[in-house]
């Protein structure tokens, strides 16, 4: 039986660098895999609802810049050789992508382990590790800024070791 028949790989369409998706074809030509592309669209927070006067013709503006990017990087990536599909999330990222693998049946998720932005002195940002300590399915992380080198695979950590990475 072939591992990795159903890979979904997490992008921030606002970047240029797309390698970890080019990564994740590569993942599913090899496994013949079907691959799911998601970005995820953040919330507004309380603040910035009460600041903006249309909020929801600014949401739906941030929706469709983030999913025409999907469907560019989908084009680009996408020749045919494997079944891939584009999905837009809303949310918290890591709320959005566990709720996505565990909904979607995904048996492989592909992310960063840490965001351009993030302000986490760890070598995982926040997200990350929410993922390692939560999400059901096998994580495969990149580092961020470099193609994505898989020489581990890390899986769901244990209740017991969850608060070291916490």
């Amino acid at each position: 039986m072939t591992r990795f028949k159903n890979i979904l790989v997490a992008t921030d369409t606002r970047l240029s660098d797309q390698r970890i998706v080019e990564a994740a074809v590569e993942v599913a030509k090899q496994r013949g895999a079907t691959l799911t592309i998601v970005d995820v669209v953040q919330n507004f927070s309380w603040a910035q609802s009460l600041a903006v006067q249309d909020i929801e013709s600014v949401r739906d503006s941030f929706r469709k810049l983030a999913f025409d990017r999907l469907v560019t990087i989908s084009d680009l990536v996408g020749d045919g050789s494997i079944d891939l599909k584009i999905k837009l999330l809303e949310g918290k990222t890591s709320e959005s992508l566990i709720n996505e693998v565990t909904g979607g049946g995904y048996d492989l998720l592909i992310a960063v382990g840490k965001g351009k932005k993030s302000s986490s002195k760890d070598v995982l940002g926040r997200t990350a590790k929410i993922l390692l300590r939560d999400c059901p399915c096998e994580i495969w992380l990149s580092p961020h800024g470099g193609r994505p080198v898989f020489t581990r695979n890390l899986s769901r950590v244990p209740e017991e070791a969850a608060s070291m990475i916490a």
